[in-house]
């Protein structure tokens, strides 16, 4: 390669806080600058996503270049020359003593497929990068896809965990097979220009993301804090979930120009910042099955890349995938959304059940009525009677809210009988 500036191509993978990095290397470029470092960017984003899709081949949709209007063929050939350009004319820029230059997205792990596309990005950076260096975060599979499913989610997806699971999470998708990934851009780069990480508690320095990376750019001792750019790309809990899956099976049912399609969408969004969290995991028994699929794979990446080491991943137990897994408490806000969700849905020309596409959240919402029958009968019997409306031929939900009434009830002959004794409450 010609030039005298070294890169470090930072691939990915996806979910493995991504966002976060690319947004703390983007607010902090100055600081960067100081130690030798320059952070380039696709104008107007944080991460180099317009390099990742000038990469692709024409036959090859993305969603991104659909939303520019740049997806037919001569609108690729032109958006593939400005990108190109606007890289050289960054490059150009870059203060005289920086001598290392930064590229991220996590789109080069899960786009880049094809040895065409990895090549012709080895092409450009060629034209000016003395060497090229390819960073490359790795995640137990089965856990990037319960972290994935809140994003298909989001994207308007309607199948289940399990179902999105069982059709993604294999060793024959590239965007789970770090083996052939990696070998992919070995096979241009060189398998001594790879440098795979794994992500897992206890492995990263600092167990932070963005330290572990200032301390893969030699740069360790370098202290970037986290801009104040609210939550980026979260998880939602699994009742947040089954809500965004409900929703999002409406709206295909009553299609974008009905309505109360946009209000669906709004409620949507507050789904979305409402229920942030940890999302649901698969059964331990399911994730064991899955993430054994990748023993050989992961093997020969261990093998490769991680001489002496035992294993890529820790074995999935009953730690990160309990038996029975809890929803967080619920606050009266994200309650009253639940509400607001049903009674969007819940309208007099619907047929059937419409609510059946929220079955899920019933049985959350059940099992959290019960969490709270301890400390409060009254709010046990909100969370209850929403379970009820989802699932109204449900036996023990129509069971305990009955006891709820009765409970209610008693109580409150107990307080009038109490009172005309002169024993209430003073």
């Amino acid at each position: 390669m010609s030039g005298g500036l070294h890169v470090v191509l930072h691939i990915g993978t996806e979910k493995t806080g991504t966002t976060t990095l690319q947004s703390v290397l983007a607010a902090h470029r100055e600081r960067l600058h100081t130690c030798g470092i320059g952070y380039l960017t696709t104008p107007g984003r944080v991460d180099a996503r317009g390099l990742a899709a000038a990469a692709l081949e024409d036959r090859i949709p993305d969603d991104y270049l659909y939303h520019l209007g740049r997806d037919a063929p001569a609108e690729r050939a032109a958006f593939r020359t400005e990108a190109v350009d606007a890289l050289r004319a960054d490059v150009a820029a870059l203060p005289a003593d920086i001598h290392t230059v930064v590229l991220s997205s996590e789109h080069f792990h899960s786009r880049l497929r094809r040895p065409s596309e990895v090549a012709w990005l080895g092409a450009v950076l060629g034209e000016w990068a003395a060497s090229v260096r390819v960073v490359a975060y790795l995640r137990r599979q089965v856990d990037v896809m319960a972290s994935f499913y809140s994003t298909e989610l989001k994207n308007g997806g309607r199948r289940t965990l399990a179902q999105a699971a069982e059709k993604l999470c294999h060793p024959g998708n590239h965007y789970f097979d770090y083996h052939r990934m990696l070998g992919l851009w070995a096979e241009h780069f060189g398998a001594e220009a790879i440098t795979p990480r794994v992500m897992a508690p206890g492995e990263l320095q600092g167990d932070r993301l963005v330290e572990d990376f200032l301390g893969v750019l030699g740069v360790a001792d370098l202290h970037l804090p986290d801009p104040d750019r609210g939550w980026l790309n979260e998880s939602v809990t699994p009742l947040g979930q089954g809500l965004l899956r409900g929703i999002n099976t409406e709206l295909a049912r009553r299609g974008a120009e009905d309505p109360v399609a946009a209000s669906l969408r709004e409620l949507r969004q507050e789904v979305l910042q409402a229920f942030r969290g940890k999302g649901a995991t698969l059964p331990l028994k399911e994730a064991r099955r899955l993430q054994a699929a990748f023993d050989e794979a992961n093997a020969a990446v261990c093998a490769r890349w991680f001489p002496g080491r035992e294993r890529l991943f820790e074995p999935v137990n009953q730690a990160t995938y309990p038996v029975r897994q809890g929803e967080p408490a619920l606050s009266e806000e994200q309650l009253d959304l639940v509400r607001r969700i049903l009674d969007a849905v819940d309208d007099e020309a619907a047929t059937g059940n419409p609510l059946k596409p929220f079955d899920a959240c019933a049985i959350l919402l059940r099992d959290a009525a019960v969490a709270r029958e301890d400390e409060s009968v009254a709010e046990a019997q909100a969370r209850m009677g929403l379970a009820g409306r989802i699932r109204p031929k449900g036996p023990f939900i129509h069971n305990r809210l009955a006891h709820y009434r009765e409970l209610r009830s008693l109580r409150g002959r107990l307080r009038r009988l109490l009172g005309r004794c002169g024993l209430g409450r003073q």
